[in-house]
C-alpha cells in the first residue's frame, strides 16, 4: 500500500491524495480524489489493480496462495 502510495506520488500527485487512492484501493471503497483515469501510467494501473485484487481477496490467503505457488 506504501509503496503504490510512494508511486503515485512520485508520479507528481500529492502524497496525501496517492496515499488516499492506495488506501481506497486497498479497501476496494470506490472512493478516489481523481487521480485513477484513463491517463495514468500503466504501472500505476497494474500497482492499484494488485491492492485491489489483495484488499478484496484478503492479505493472509493472499500470502497463502503466492506461498504454494512458489514450492
Amino acid at each position: 500500500m506504501v509503496v503504490t502510495g510512494v508511486l503515485l506520488a512520485f508520479s507528481g500527485f500529492g502524497l496525501v491524495d496517492s496515499m488516499f487512492e492506495a488506501v481506497s484501493a486497498f479497501s476496494t471503497s470506490g472512493l478516489s480524489v481523481g487521480i485513477v483515469s484513463v491517463a495514468l501510467d500503466m504501472h500505476l494501473k497494474l500497482a492499484l489493480s494488485i491492492l485491489m485484487v489483495v484488499g478484496r481477496v484478503e492479505i493472509l490467503p493472499f500470502l497463502v496462495t503466492m506461498t504454494k505457488i512458489r514450492n
